[in-house]
């Protein structure tokens, strides 16, 4: 389900950056206005591409290798590491320039608090990976340093990157932040633009492992319907093309409303994968000391408030308006 998820805001963040480049490219090149027959929307344009990208993404997915997939690796994180850093730069800049946003404010609302919660731990959407990382890994007794030091810096960095974009723009931040760049700068046309190819390329990524162990979970069933579904190349092909096509749906429903999005999946998908089966298994077979014992149940209950709390802010905000907002 948290893959699930996290393919379906890939997808957002193509559509989204993506009409925004094509937004920007058609306001500034009549001729491209004059053959596409005007300038549609921003949404118009986002529903075309979240739909148009199944084209690409598909076929690609049909690969059973990740190996095969290399090239889609490294374009998509040379293209995230220089737009994230030309982002920095231009956050770091208008800080100086700027000063902090008028209507920045250290207090939030309630809701808007389990909300961020939700959504900070969508940051651990790679943390299934870690186990397949640390077999690969020749040498096992310097994994957990690394390990460590990498999350760490992540954290680091994703502190400092958000903290100083919303100092810059307050309340006006949006979800997406490429959005907030100025209309009368190139780089609201390059910077969307990179950012939906990286994504469209870590679309297939995230969609290989995913289909992997669907599929084998689907063979190792006794029914004959779903042996049936990975039976031959062709109805695996045909199996992955409605999977990326559902995740297309979530998408489109979800895109509107990504922050929330993003929040409700990081409180009921991530939150598992983050917080608490690692502490029910390091409960169940390491735990020996009770500040280890105590460790593990704070993890469990901090994981099961978050995923309560988060949800129920999402799908009923009005019991946080009342006494919050």
């Amino acid at each position: 389900a948290s893959q699930l998820g996290f393919i379906a805001t890939e997808m957002i963040y193509v559509a989204r950056n993506g009409a925004a480049a094509c937004h920007w490219l058609l306001l500034n090149s009549s001729t491209l206005a004059h053959l596409v027959g005007g300038i549609p929307s921003q949404d118009d344009l986002s529903s075309v591409l979240l739909w148009s990208q199944l084209l690409l993404v598909v076929p690609v997915a049909w690969h059973r290798e990740l190996a095969a997939l290399t090239t889609f690796n490294f374009v998509g994180n040379i293209l995230v590491l220089s737009t994230t850093m030309a982002l920095a730069v231009m956050a770091i800049g208008g800080l100086g320039s700027q000063g902090l946003a008028e209507d920045f404010e250290l207090v939030c609302a309630p809701r808007a608090a389990l909300e961020f919660l939700g959504f900070s731990v969508f940051t651990f959407e790679g943390i299934n990976m870690v186990i397949p990382m640390y077999e690969s890994h020749k040498d096992k007794g310097s994994f957990d340093m690394i390990l460590v030091g990498t999350i760490m810096a992540v954290i680091a960095i994703f502190s400092f990157f958000s903290s100083g974009n919303v100092l810059l723009y307050g309340s006006e931040i949006q979800p997406i932040l490429t959005l907030n760049l100025p209309p009368d700068s190139l780089t609201v046309a390059w910077v969307p633009l990179a950012f939906a190819i990286a994504s469209l390329a870590l679309v297939p990524l995230l969609a290989l492992p995913t289909f992997e162990v669907i599929e084998a979970g689907l063979a190792r069933q006794s029914d004959p319907c779903c042996q049936a579904v990975v039976a031959s190349h062709r109805r695996v092909n045909a199996f992955r093309a409605v999977i990326l096509a559902g995740c297309a749906v979530v998408a489109k429903f979800g895109g509107p409303y990504l922050d929330l999005f993003l929040s409700l999946v990081g409180a009921v998908a991530c939150v598992p994968l983050a917080l608490i089966y690692p502490a029910v298994i390091h409960l169940r077979l390491v735990a020996r000391t009770p500040s280890q014992v105590a460790g593990d149940w704070l993890c469990i209950a901090a994981g099961v408030f978050i995923t309560v709390f988060c949800t129920v802010s999402i799908f009923c905000p009005s019991l946080f308006a009342v006494t919050g907002e």
